[in-house]
């Protein structure tokens, strides 16, 4: 279900596209993960994971006080281009 907190699963509000309670994020799994997207190609089964793989970008909610509880785990970058970004925090 696409209106629950990743870490919680507390419902959050979207309504008229805007996320009340929390935010939307992207996650993208690359070279040396189990889940490397780009080796999707190989994937032949029409499971949800296998699916979630094939896709250009997979999203999740997190809510607003699991956010806060987990700064320590987040990093901040300030993307000007699909090569150039820098790390802000």
């Amino acid at each position: 279900m696409f209106n629950k907190c990743l870490i919680c699963h507390k419902d959050i509000d979207i309504k008229d596209g805007f996320i009340y309670g929390g935010g939307l994020a992207t996650i993208d799994f690359g070279f040396g993960s189990k889940n490397d997207q780009l080796g999707h190609i190989k994937l032949l089964s029409n499971s949800l994971k296998n699916r979630l793989l094939c896709s250009d970008e997979i999203r999740f909610l997190i809510c607003d006080d699991c956010f806060d509880k987990n700064l320590e785990y987040f990093q901040g970058y300030q993307v000007t281009s699909m090569v150039d970004e820098t790390r802000l925090i």
